[in-house]
C-alpha cells in the first residue's frame, strides 16, 4: 500500500506514530550514503585483518625457521672423541666426499651405535623373508 491508498484513520495513525514528523526529502539518499561508507569501511578493515594475519604467519615461519636454523647440532650423549676417530679413518679411506659429507656421516655413524637392528617382517619384500625357505 502506498500513502494514497491508506484509509484517513490510518494515514492518522501513521503520523501519530511517527510522533508527528515529516521526513526530508534527503533522508534516504542520507542514510543510503551513510550505508555505503560502512560497507567500504568493513571492505577496507576486512583487507588490512587479511594482510595482518599473512604478515604474522610469515613472522611466525621466520622466527620457527631461525630457530631451527640456531638449534646446536650435536645429539646429547654423543662422544666428540668417536667422531673425530670416525673421522680420521673415513678421511684414511680417500673417498671422494667432502668435509661436509664425511663430517655428517661420522655424525650419523656415531649417533647410531646405540640403535638396535631390528629384523625385517616376514614378507616384507620378495625374497627377503625372515623364516627360512624350504
Amino acid at each position: 500500500m502506498t500513502g494514497d491508498d491508506l484509509t484517513r484513520d490510518l494515514v492518522m495513525l501513521e503520523r501519530t506514530l511517527c510522533g508527528g514528523c515529516q521526513q526530508s526529502p534527503s533522508l534516504r539518499s542520507r542514510v543510503m550514503d551513510k550505508v555505503q561508507e560502512e560497507l567500504y569501511r568493513s571492505q577496507r578493515l576486512a583487507f588490512w585483518q587479511y594482510v595482518s594475519a599473512v604478515a604474522a604467519l610469515v613472522l611466525l615461519a621466520l622466527n620457527l625457521s631461525i630457530s631451527v636454523a640456531s638449534m646446536p647440532r650435536q645429539v646429547a650423549g654423543l662422544d666428540r672423541n668417536r667422531v673425530s676417530s670416525l673421522r680420521e679413518q673415513i678421511s684414511q679411506m680417500q673417498l671422494a666426499l667432502s668435509e661436509e659429507d664425511i663430517q655428517q656421516h661420522c655424525l650419523l655413524l656415531a649417533a647410531g651405535e646405540h640403535l638396535r637392528p631390528l629384523a625385517k617382517p616376514y614378507g616384507s619384500s620378495p625374497g627377503t623373508s625372515v623364516l627360512p625357505i624350504r
